[in-house]
Formats: C-alpha cells, sequence, structure tokens
C-alpha cells in the first residue's frame, strides 16, 4: 500500500510539470500565465476526444446512474 502511493506521488510530481511545461520565446511577460492556459485548454481538448471515442462517459453524465 505504501510503495503504490509513493509511485502515484512520483508519477504526479513528474507528470504535472511536464504536461503544464511549454517552451516560449523569452519575449513573452506572463509565461506561467501562458502555460497553464495551454495546458487548460489541451486538458479540454483530451476529456473531449475521451468522450469522442467513448473512452469516459461526458461529464454531464457522471452523476447519473445508468
Amino acid at each position: 500500500m505504501k510503495l503504490s502511493s509513493v509511485v502515484v506521488t512520483l508519477i504526479l510530481t513528474v507528470g504535472v510539470p511536464y504536461y503544464i511545461y511549454t517552451p516560449l520565446p523569452a519575449a513573452i511577460e506572463e509565461p506561467l500565465k501562458l502555460m497553464l492556459l495551454d495546458a487548460f485548454f489541451r486538458a479540454i481538448n483530451v476529456s473531449r476526444q475521451c468522450n469522442a471515442f467513448s473512452i469516459t462517459r461526458p461529464m454531464y453524465l457522471s452523476g447519473i446512474k445508468v
């Protein structure tokens, strides 16, 4: 049990910054805001693709028992 929590923590610690980081030109004034906005839009896109291919249920159905 403890080993699995360590593995999950390690994966999240490495995965989240990898997903958020995007190389940007030096002229960008607020790179963190832009990187977070880009990560948000990519997450929405992945969510829509999962729903389109029936990998997951749409979010509006998540509260309904089938």
